[in-house]
């Protein structure tokens, strides 16, 4: 049974693509400027978690939609 891309998948990628976005700006901020201290990289280690659920999420949906 063939499956199509509604706008509830669509919404879910694209709010997800954008917190993975705004995520990475966050952490580039944190290695540029806080590379030396111990808590960033700690926070740094935390927003790259999220970011690494976040793809796999979306990941998962991409491959659930037909081709």
């Amino acid at each position: 049974m063939e499956r199509f891309i509604n706008f509830e998948n669509i919404i879910d990628i694209e709010t997800k693509l954008a917190e993975n976005i705004n995520l990475l700006e966050v952490a580039k901020g944190f290695c540029e400027f806080n590379y030396d201290k111990s808590e960033e990289v700690v926070a740094l280690s935390s927003l790259l978690e999220i970011v690494l659920k976040n793809q796999r999420y979306i990941a998962e949906k991409v491959d659930s939609f037909a081709i």
